[in-house]
């Protein structure tokens, strides 16, 4: 059977809006979003997996491309795989924070289709819904969410 989830690889930052425009880059809020923490084959340190049911589950873990730490995500031989990997980030209410990914798929996926970038707090529930396709099957992503105060 044909896995639809052939490779996916990732790349999260999540940073205070305002600062994107800043001279130096904007720090990286998500805790280890570089997946350079953590063993081969293994998630990522501080991320965890979650899946409603062990039979859907796809296969995540971080491998090694051009020397730096991926993560990758594949179907596991299931082409209605269901499943996420998440980790807590630290916000301030009132703020309003970019997402951004930078992902690789192979031809077959439409991250429309296939894949959910989101946060998640009670009162907030937003994510990344536009995608640009870049060369070497890379994809980019990004959007503006705020986190309304209390």
């Amino acid at each position: 059977m044909r896995s639809l989830m052939t490779r996916c690889t990732f790349l999260l930052a999540l940073t205070v809006a305002g600062h994107a425009l800043a001279a130096s880059p904007a720090e990286n809020l998500i805790p280890n979003g570089d997946f350079q923490d953590g063993q081969l084959g293994e998630l990522p340190s501080g991320w965890e997996f979650k899946s409603a049911h062990p039979a859907l589950n796809p296969t995540f873990g971080l491998a090694d491309v051009d020397g730096r730490q991926i993560l990758t995500a594949t179907g596991g031989g299931n082409p209605d795989c269901v499943g996420f990997v998440r980790t807590d980030v630290p916000v301030t209410l009132g703020k309003t924070y970019q997402l951004r990914v930078l992902f690789r798929i192979s031809a077959d996926l439409n991250p429309h289709q296939h894949l959910l970038f989101q946060c998640f707090r009670a009162g907030t529930k937003d994510g990344i819904f536009e995608f640009k396709r870049l060369p070497g099957d890379w994809v980019e992503g990004s959007a503006k969410i705020h986190y309304p105060g209390e």
